[in-house]
């Protein structure tokens, strides 16, 4: 990865009464259609992913899952997940078959 960071408690959180929460984000190359990234936080509560990378018939959209932080994926870990349509005519989407896409992420929680 590279890019990789992590930001301070933000206001927003501290008004919320939820301090210490940190935010770490960076950027990966997708190796398969679900790819596990430590974040360097120690619980994830929350995330985000996009697909930098331009889209493809095969790779057209990433997104990031928490998981149970407890085994899939570990705690302060999140899957970068990406997805293709289905076929012509079915947009139901089903893991993408092409790889090496950048994908850019952010997660939120205890450092």
């Amino acid at each position: 990865m590279s890019g990789e960071g992590q930001l301070g408690a933000t206001s927003a959180f501290a008004k919320s009464g939820k301090s210490g929460f940190t935010f770490a984000y960076g950027q990966t190359t997708t190796v398969a259609a679900s790819d596990t990234i430590s974040t360097g936080l120690s619980k994830v509560f929350g995330c985000l992913a996009q697909l930098e990378s331009a889209p493809v018939l095969t790779c057209d959209r990433a997104v990031a899952q928490m998981g149970d932080q407890a085994g899939t994926p570990a705690s302060g870990s999140i899957l970068v997940k990406t997805f293709m349509p289905t076929g012509a005519g079915d947009t139901t989407p089903v893991a993408a078959t092409t790889f090496s896409k950048v994908v850019n992420w952010v997660a939120w929680g205890l450092p």
